[in-house]
């Protein structure tokens, strides 16, 4: 396991996540409180179960792109990709997950934990990113 990684690296990641980003290829799927994360098992966005139903609800299968993407340094050593949030109009659903993907491969890059169920009913719901951006490098 690395000790170090230089902060020019971290750069680079989060670089590279920006490009899939700016392709329109990197997307957040929300899912119900039935799925179970699994950092051992979890690859593939297209082998997950439990996603939120887009059946009249505001959503569509496979969630919406992330815009807007940045990287860069947030401090001295630190470099995260960050993006304008994301949102769903007319929505009505439960969702209790959020999982970044890359549609071209369709594996994971990240899993949000919204904390709880968090509910929407014939109005926006909305994933407010962290000040520290969606993903940080340390």
């Amino acid at each position: 396991m690395a000790n170090l990684v230089p902060k020019h690296y971290k750069l680079t990641m989060t670089d590279a996540l920006k490009t899939l980003a700016d392709a329109g290829t990197l997307k957040l799927a929300l899912f119900t409180s039935l799925y179970t994360p699994s950092d051992n098992t979890d690859e593939l966005y297209s082998g997950l179960s439990n996603e939120v139903s887009s059946s009249g609800t505001g959503y569509t299968t496979g969630g919406t792109a992330i815009s807007s993407a940045a990287s860069a340094y947030i401090d001295t050593t630190n470099a995260a990709l960050d993006a304008s949030d994301v949102s769903w109009s007319n929505a009505t659903f439960t969702a209790r997950w959020g999982v970044l993907y890359n549609t071209t491969d369709s594996k994971i890059k990240a899993i949000f934990d919204f904390g709880g169920n968090k509910v929407v009913t014939g109005g926006t719901f909305t994933v407010v990113w962290n000040s520290s951006g969606l993903i940080k490098v340390s």
